[in-house]
């Protein structure tokens, strides 16, 4: 699922249900357009280039306001100092209309996409055991035994 051909709709629920799924899509999206950047830097199209980098902006600056810093402690700063360094760079790319600059942001951006990524299939994956341990009280059981819970099943 891409996040620009996603419904403003779909889109709450995804931030309700699974926010790291979302994060997930938001940076996909803003890899995306640096390549975007990229390609119209060498093509000498302003207006690509202009809108791709505001595109991005926008999307660190949601990134970073969505930061709880009061509780993130040390991660949540370094965030909130990487996106704005960030919505600097895309300041600078239209300014200076080079290319490296995205190249570096997009480097820096990838392996915490990946991060995000391997969160939301972890998140994803305890959701889907809580889900069976409530259909199945079997599993429950066992898994309240695995874990060193009391299990909260029916075992009549």
């Amino acid at each position: 699922m891409k996040y620009s051909e996603t419904s403003t709709e779909e889109i709450a629920q995804l931030a309700a249900e699974f926010p790291s799924r979302l994060v997930v899509m938001l940076y996909d999206d803003m890899l995306e357009n640096l390549d975007v950047i990229v390609g119209a830097i060498e093509a000498g199209d302003i207006e690509a280039r202009y809108i791709a980098s505001e595109r991005i902006a926008e999307v660190l600056y949601q990134l970073c306001i969505a930061l709880d810093l009061r509780n993130g402690g040390v991660i949540a700063a370094n965030l909130a100092s990487l996106y704005k360094h960030g919505i600097q760079q895309m300041t600078e790319i239209n300014f200076s209309n080079d290319a490296s600059i995205a190249v570096s942001l997009k480097k820096i951006l990838e392996p915490l996409r990946v991060s995000w990524a391997e969160l939301d299939e972890r998140i994803q994956s305890d959701v889907n055991e809580a889900e069976a341990m409530m259909l199945d009280p079997a599993f429950a059981a066992a898994f309240a035994a695995h874990h060193g819970m009391a299990s909260t099943a029916n075992t009549r």
